[in-house]
């Protein structure tokens, strides 16, 4: 079982790669001569041609490790310029190592840092632009892939919506079923013939690319003889395993050694080099905030809030975490000293908030503290929001799936809470909602998802759109 890759057309990866290189050039050519207008005295230590012909030396490699994907059928905006962003930071690193090779210490690293922006908007604009000019083509009709489905309408129902999206350019020319007469054809495409006929059909259609086949054991010698012709005749050949339509959920492929294993979803954050991006970015966000704006922050809150309300300014509580560990979570107290904090709820007209607490939990200023536990690795910047212990036993047994929220770090904002599913839940509705937009982060995180909440969650504090903050 092979995913199909970016290598699909080698003349187009060719054609991107010159676009990319004129880029590459071009933004050598733009940094060299902004900084040297910026800094008249800038010492380079290389000739504009030296730092061209090094950058595309640097740069080959690159693509060649990172190739293309923006035409491929099912690819996202995100997953582009996520690409976009690896293949930039590659090129960085070769490029850096090239010039320390050949000068030491003297490598113009503002060059180089002002380089890697410039470039990688570049190219993301370029990769972008491509994409939509792709999508528009088939939505024309053009740069179509014509398939053919095999197995019962039932079973390919699925597969058909998604494949009948114009932006990915598929063309099904029909199905292949056994027992017609007993199977209502929920899906409008044209009947071909049962599923021994579907290498006579391949033989005649050479036109056809891809084989999509459901396998069940009515069909096993068939899917068998179908396999066989399409490798020796250039034709794709995909399966989808008929349990996975008992499963009733969607399902992601993992590697476990040379097996090929089922999981019930995918988690981005599994994988290493995003775990230590994200871990990355917080120490830096944390650090760069603890060391500047919060203290004095903290000194300025902690006047008003001993002033209002006798007691501590900082309110600890446990909470529930990564894979469900306790950690202790901080914020700024916004209520009066009260026996109810572990087991209620804020409401609209709480009497335990005093006013400037209230004022803190509507711009979310108690929320601050919590940058100590991002530093210390309890929380992230992004992710689905710490909740107490007392919640997190009720609704683990209320709500389905309700754990898998902890399988990524807490954080101080999180994409249910730009969606507006924050605070008090009198329904369990809302927090079924909330929980589902939480478990949609822990599947499709990226770098740009993170960078893209925190954006939206500064706009709200500005434009003061928190109205369930309270």
């Amino acid at each position: 079982m092979k995913n199909e890759t970016a290598t699909e057309s080698p003349f187009v990866n060719s054609l991107i790669g010159i676009i990319d290189v004129v880029i590459i050039l071009l933004s050598i050519y733009i940094t060299y001569h902004a900084l040297g207008a910026l800094n008249p005295h800038y010492i380079f230590y290389f000739h504009l041609k030296s730092l061209m012909v090094l950058g595309f030396l640097s740069y080959v490699p690159s693509i060649l490790y990172y190739p293309p994907i923006l035409y491929q059928r099912t690819v996202h905006v995100d997953k582009i310029i996520g690409r976009v962003f690896h293949l930039t930071l590659l090129f960085m690193i070769l490029y850096i190592i090239v010039l320390t090779i050949l000068k030491g210490s003297r490598v113009p690293y503002s060059f180089v840092f002002m380089l890697s922006g410039i470039s990688w908007l570049l190219l993301s604009i370029e990769r972008v632009s491509l994409r939509v000019f792709v999508k528009s083509l088939r939505k024309k009709g053009k740069n179509q892939k014509k398939v053919i489905l095999v197995g019962k309408p039932c079973h390919c129902q699925q597969l058909y919506k998604e494949m009948s999206d114009p932006n990915y350019g598929f063309k099904i020319s029909g199905i292949f079923y056994n027992d017609p007469e007993k199977e209502n054809l929920i899906i409008p495409v044209p009947y071909l013939g049962t599923t021994d006929q579907v290498t006579d059909y391949l033989k005649t259609h050479q036109d056809i690319k891809a084989v999509y086949c459901t396998v069940y054991e009515e069909n096993q010698m068939d899917t068998r003889n179908i396999l066989r012709y399409c490798e020796n005749s250039l034709v794709r050949f995909y399966a989808l395993p008929i349990y996975l339509n008992q499963l009733k959920k969607q399902m992601t492929t993992v590697r476990q050694g040379n097996s090929i294993l089922l999981t019930s979803r995918n988690e981005p954050l599994d994988n290493l080099s995003n775990a230590l991006l994200k871990r990355f970015f917080d120490w830096i966000c944390s650090t760069l905030f603890l060391i500047t704006l919060f203290p004095i922050i903290y000194v300025i809150v902690a006047v008003i809030i001993k002033k209002q309300s006798p007691g501590p300014v900082l309110f600890k509580q446990e909470r529930s975490g990564l894979n469900g560990k306790v950690f202790t979570c901080f914020k700024f107290r916004s209520m009066h000293v009260n026996k109810d904090a572990d087991v209620l709820q804020a409401t609209l007209n709480d009497p335990r908030k005093f006013k400037f607490g209230d004022f803190m939990r509507k711009t979310n200023i108690d929320e601050l503290p919590q940058f100590i536990n991002v530093w210390l690795g309890d929380m992230s910047m992004v992710g689905p929001r710490p909740h107490m212990l007392l919640h997190t036993e009720q609704y683990s047994q209320l709500i389905k799936e309700y754990m898998v929220r902890h399988w990524v770090k807490p954080g101080i904002t999180g994409w249910a809470q730009v969606l507006g599913f924050r605070g008090e839940t009198k329904e369990l509705k809302q927090m079924e909602d909330r929980v589902k937009a939480d478990i949609w982060y822990v599947e499709n995180w990226n770098f740009w998802l993170d960078l893209k909440i925190i954006w939206k969650t500064v706009w709200n504090m500005i434009r003061h759109n928190e109205k369930n903050a309270y």
